[in-house]
């Protein structure tokens, strides 16, 4: 319940954004600081994290896109089976960073795409009991990205793994 009411709380600061902090870093150091506050999770189920990109000098605020990063990796982590791996990839092209997040876990229905991202939506209420989700993190995740004026699609296939693609301006306004 506080876990609830604390991804309550974020989504409010979210939909009161006015400004975001935006200071310029390196979107690989970010990736790497994101999978190593991970790294015991996936420790405990055997799952291989890979990271490749080259480097990438992004404008944003690097606290929220932390946040971003943390939350669909951690998703990653939840809804893979033990000894399975997450591949995350980034590239640049010419005005954009575009970052890859794989992971070979439980997938997501069709039917469930168009909805994943809406306040409290879970594909599976029993499943996500057990995983401790809220149906808020996806929401923050979109809400994030789209501050930063970039964008997210998603591609699933039930137990075969779920991609999400994340693009981002090089330059935030």
């Amino acid at each position: 319940l506080s876990k609830i009411v604390k991804d309550l709380d974020q989504l409010n600061r979210i939909e009161e954004i006015q400004r975001l902090n935006i200071s310029p870093f390196d979107l690989g150091t970010l990736l790497k600081d994101v999978v190593a506050a991970l790294e015991i999770q996936a420790e405990s189920k055997s799952i291989k994290i890979t990271l490749s990109g080259e480097q990438i000098q992004l404008q944003g605020d690097r606290d929220r896109l932390n946040q971003v990063f943390y939350n669909l990796v951690l998703n990653a982590l939840n809804y893979s089976n033990p000894n399975a791996n997450i591949e995350i990839r980034w590239k640049q092209t010419s005005d954009t960073a575009q970052i890859i997040i794989k992971d070979e876990g439980i997938g997501i229905p069709e039917k469930d795409i168009p909805y994943i991202f809406d306040r409290f939506y879970r594909v599976d209420n029993a499943r996500d009991r057990i995983r401790g989700g809220s149906g808020i993190g996806l929401t923050i995740v979109k809400r994030f990205i789209e501050a930063h004026k970039g964008s997210i699609k998603v591609v699933s296939e039930e137990n075969k793994g779920t991609t999400f693609t994340i693009t981002l301006p090089l330059q935030s306004s």
